[in-house]
């Protein structure tokens, strides 16, 4: 059915699409946190 060569293509496209969704994962974690600490910093400033 699937010849050896295709099958570890197969395997380092679904490594390579693993890292690109973790990276993406990452990024918006980051982000998030990112906004949520600007956002504390800006209604700590309103308060004062």
């Amino acid at each position: 059915m699937f010849s050896p060569e295709i099958m570890i293509d197969l395997e380092k496209s679904l490594i390579l699409m693993a890292q690109g969704m973790a990276g993406i994962f990452v990024g918006i974690t980051i982000i998030m946190l990112i906004v949520t600490i600007l956002s504390i910093v800006t209604q700590e400033e309103a308060k004062q």
